[in-house]
């Protein structure tokens, strides 16, 4: 069972994130969760939530926490919009106008605030991380919209329906999933003629990447996780299976980042056809897989 706050940390979070400092607060947390200097200024709550230590070091509680206040500060650096909607038309919120729209690995909901803008039929958030969907309601209050479907649950087995949703968007999620399931359970929520939207790093990319943070960064931590994603990722592509463990079952511990051709069979073998116009990379380095269900 992954961990989640009590219902005295959550309601001390809510108090500190929606009160007078909660800017701040928030601020602090995102510079610390990309290994920048924080300002003092947030440093007491931080401290007083017990996110951080006396050092000023994340907490294990802080590093639960990190995660959705740092996608809620880029989604504000982004005036609101999803990653890379000023590149990919198919993310637009009016291109979900009357459908049923599931997000796999919705984290702090950011995503789906922007999708409610366009109407949707219905919208539904799921994530194994408890953590993220209790920040979503504080998140929402915060923005001041309105707190879309949540559930908790994993790729590989998605809380839904069989041909329940028109379109399934997992942005930056599909490396932390086992993907000989997730794929084939995302293709099942999926109704004939739907849409499956993927962005996400793969092995070329990666591995160019890690070699130059390997000769540029010489970080041993950075290092340690470059080599346990690759050799994790020729494992499964080998194999089936990670040499590496899924970190004690934390979802962002241990990803993978195939090739484009091993996904490419992956979505075949799921009946899912991969639709050329619409795929092709992005800005990010990450690779946008559009693919339509038969």
């Amino acid at each position: 069972m992954l961990p989640e706050l009590s219902a005295s940390d959550l309601a001390a979070a809510r108090e500190a994130l929606l009160g007078p400092g909660g800017e701040v607060l928030r601020e602090h947390m995102h510079a610390l969760s990309l290994g920048l200097p924080a300002a003092d200024e947030g440093r007491r709550s931080a401290r007083a939530l017990g996110w951080i230590d006396d050092r000023g070091t994340l907490t294990a509680l802080g590093n639960l926490t990190k995660d959705p206040l740092r996608e809620y500060t880029f989604w504000l650096q982004r005036g609101r919009a999803m990653p890379l909607a000023d590149e990919l038309v198919a993310l637009h919120p009016d291109h979900f106008t009357g459908l049923r729209v599931l997000e796999v690995g919705c984290g702090g909901g950011c995503n789906l605030f922007s999708l409610l803008s366009g109407g949707p039929a219905r919208i539904l958030g799921v994530d194994p991380m408890p953590v993220y969907l209790q920040f979503a309601e504080i998140l929402a209050e915060t923005a001041g919209v309105d707190l879309p479907e949540l559930a908790m649950g994993s790729a590989e087995e998605l809380p839904a329906d069989d041909g329940a949703f028109d379109v399934v968007l997992c942005c930056s999620s599909l490396q932390y999933t086992e993907l000989d399931r997730a794929i084939p359970e995302m293709a099942r929520v999926l109704a004939p003629g739907g849409t499956l939207i993927t962005i996400n790093n793969t092995l070329g990319p990666f591995a160019w990447e890690s070699a130059a943070r390997a000769i540029t960064g010489r970080r041993l931590g950075t290092l340690k996780y470059d080599l346990t994603a690759l050799a994790n990722t020729v494992a499964v592509q080998t194999t089936g299976r990670r040499r590496f463990g899924r970190g004690g079952g934390v979802s962002t511990a241990r990803p993978i980042y195939p090739s484009a051709s091993y996904l490419r069979r992956r979505f075949a073998q799921a009946g899912l056809r991969v639709a050329e116009d619409e795929t092709h990379g992005v800005s990010s380095g990450e690779t946008c897989f559009v693919t339509k269900k038969r």
